[in-house]
């Protein structure tokens, strides 16, 4: 197993558009008149989000259906949300699981997909955003880190304290400007890799560390040559990063340190329990057990045991895991097929394009969340065991490497088809999919050669979704 660096691009992740704007204005880049409109639009934000500054309600998604429940949530406990109702639940929600009045209904967490909250923040608001060209680091502080969790989150944060037991990092609050402070344990990090690294630590490999030790990277002092270091981290200390090596706990200036690797601790995680995946306004992801929620935070209880509050107007959505909803992108196939044409092979990708970019149907479209993509001849086969009701996606050819392809596409449940679009062509769309897998163990994804045999077969199984019967 290797750790690769971080790179700063990935921190544009989460920017909102009048961001973008604002820094290319800021650049340069904006026409006059492109400016004159930017900073209107800005104008009309802040005025309408003036004092009470919900400018929508909150949305939930269910798992029922594309249908939306519109209102506010107000309160959350024991695996479930309760919402103050703008107006009559859409055809298709799953039917609430209490009437607690005429404007309250209560709903288990595990029928919603997700929460967007409607608060709509002020442009000069998102400070939350950390642009590397714009933060000072002076030499003997700790700045800015980027942290990868063993949950698979990734933060930028400021390192307030470490220690051979816990950081202590801060992030960027919302609107109310109240940064949001947690505590990390070491057995819950993965890595920390400081945000300005020395110039030659860019872009290297780190072999994960053996159990019971760390990996400090540091530059040679001679060569600055990038040196990975196996020992036991002890934590920050007067600028300087304390690490024991050899018998003696040493101190490295921070100018040399590039970042640590932590070794592998087994358990953890939430199980089969339901849990949410909290994404903050400046691009954070949290995850842990909703406990409550109220008119001003989130309260969150973390896999390793402690609970935080994020201050609502800092979450921008909340994703449910391990509610009746498993995306098929987030697991591996059980078993791959793939036929070469004339010696050419592409392989499968996940949550990406064939190529390595964004996935899009179209030109014009955001990027795809999430994906499944397969040129011809080749197929997936996923172990269902029978655990799931439905499977859905949006199946369609990748732009632009598959406006000119042609392919046979299938969807098959224990070697049956439960979906085909043959001869489908780039210029035809896409197809929504909402298939029966009861029963199911094997669920299969199939692209074939069509009658242009392999030329253009960029194919992308988009939001793939298993879906649990209801509890």
């Amino acid at each position: 197993m290797k750790v690769s660096y971080w790179t700063t691009d990935a921190t544009t992740r989460g920017r909102w558009r009048a961001t973008r704007g604002r820094d290319e204005a800021r650049r340069g880049r904006l026409t006059c008149g492109a400016r004159v409109v930017l900073f209107a639009a800005a104008a009309l934000v802040l005025a309408m989000t003036s004092g009470d500054r919900r400018a929508t309600a909150d949305v939930l998604y269910s798992v029922d259906g594309p249908a939306r429940i519109m209102g506010r949530v107000i309160s959350a406990a024991e695996g479930a949300v309760t919402v103050e109702l703008a107006s009559a639940p859409v055809d298709g929600v799953a039917e609430p699981e209490a009437d607690t009045s005429p404007a309250l209904k209560t709903y288990r967490l595990d029928s919603i997909r997700a929460i967007e909250f409607g608060e709509v923040p002020p442009v000069d608001a998102l400070h939350g955003h950390v642009d590397f060209d714009d933060v000072d680091q002076p030499a003997g502080q700790a700045g800015i880190w980027m942290l990868t969790l063993r949950s698979g989150e990734q933060l930028q944060a400021d390192v307030v304290a470490a220690t051979s037991d816990v950081w202590k990092v801060r992030l960027a609050g919302g609107p109310s400007e109240q940064p949001t402070e947690l505590t990390l344990p070491v057995s819950a990090m993965a890595s920390a890799w400081r945000a300005r690294r020395p110039a030659g630590a860019a872009n290297t490999d780190v072999e994960a560390p053996k159990p019971g030790e760390h990996a400090l990277i540091v530059l040679d002092k001679s060569t600055e040559a990038p040196v990975r270091v196996a020992g036991v981290w002890e934590g920050l200390e007067d600028g300087a990063a304390r690490f024991s090596f050899r018998g003696a706990v040493r101190s490295v200036a921070l100018d040399r340190v590039a970042g640590v690797v932590f070794h592998a601790v087994d358990g953890g995680g939430f199980g089969d329990r339901v849990y949410v995946v909290a994404e903050l306004l400046q691009g954070a992801r949290i995850s842990g057990e909703l406990l409550s929620v109220n008119a001003d935070g989130i309260s969150l209880q973390m896999s390793w045991g402690r609970t935080i509050v994020l201050p609502r107007d800092s979450v921008r959505r909340l994703d449910i895991r391990n509610g009746r909803i498993e995306s098929l992108a987030a697991m591996s196939p059980d078993d791959v097929e793939q036929t070469p044409y004339f010696g050419r092979l592409i392989p499968y990708a996940i949550n990406r394009a064939l190529d390595g970019g964004a996935m899009r149907f179209a030109a014009e479209d955001d990027p795809l969340a999430a994906g499944v993509a397969m040129h011809s001849r080749s197929r997936l086969h996923y172990d269902t065991a029978g655990r799931f009701e439905r499977f859905r996606c949006r199946v369609g050819f990748l732009w632009p490497a598959g406006q000119h392809g042609q392919a046979d596409i299938r969807v098959l449940g224990d070697g049956t088809p439960l979906f085909e679009w043959t001869n489908a062509a780039g210029g035809d769309g896409q197809r929504d999919v909402d298939v029966s897998i009861e029963g199911v163990k094997r669920l299969t994804l199939e692209v074939d050669f069509g009658e242009g045999r392999d030329v253009g077969d960029h194919v992308v199984f988009a939001l793939p979704e298993l879906v649990r019967a209801a509890r």
